[in-house]
């Protein structure tokens, strides 16, 4: 009886994989088209940015620091295959841990639900940017850190490097310090 089974629905796989210590990409492996998604990043984190990639470009993502919804206002589908749909932004809320896609809804162009697979959890540790110390606080002693490294008062490891350069240009310079004060100033 086995071999009058059909799958009406394929699954779509649901996956992410780490580009740094806090951006992850997020890819879907489907065989039909996708007119609208929400799933959910567990783990001890929020979202703090989305990337739109040139696979959705003209989707809107939203999220409240853990779900994500997607969609087109235009109608526009993501193609099937394996596609990179968004790059995520993540603050960390402890300084290890498992961050999971889970709780997924897809839907295909014909609006019709598709069963959904997930890859296994990413392990992390690491530090949110700006935490240049690594005390899993961003405070003034990251400041004052980064402004004695700056004067070459102090060096810094390669992972405190990369925590320090907040604005991604491979410098660490009075730029840094000002997004890192807005960090303290916002938080």
């Amino acid at each position: 009886w086995f071999r009058d089974l059909t799958i009406i629905n394929p699954p779509v796989n649901l996956s992410l994989t780490r580009i740094s210590n806090n951006i992850f990409d997020v890819y879907f492996d489907s065989s039909q088209p996708i007119s609208g998604a929400q799933f959910d990043i567990l783990g001890p984190i929020t979202i703090n940015n989305i990337t739109n990639t040139g696979n959705s470009p003209n989707w809107i993502w939203e999220t409240n620091g853990n779900t994500i919804i997607g969609f087109s206002l235009s109608g526009e589908l993501i193609e099937p295959g394996y596609n990179k749909i968004l790059t995520l932004t993540m603050y960390f809320d402890d300084s290890s841990g498992e961050v999971c896609i889970n709780n997924a809804i897809v839907a295909n162009n014909n609006l019709e639900e598709m069963p959904s697979l997930f890859s296994p959890c990413l392990d992390f540790t690491g530090y949110n940017p700006g935490d240049i110390n690594q005390d899993t606080q961003i405070s003034i002693l990251d400041v004052i850190l980064m402004i004695n490294f700056i004067l070459m008062q102090n060096n810094i490891s390669d992972e405190q490097y990369i925590l320090a350069n907040l604005n991604n240009d491979d410098l660490i310079n009075i730029f840094d310090i000002i997004l890192l004060i807005e960090l303290i100033l916002n938080l």
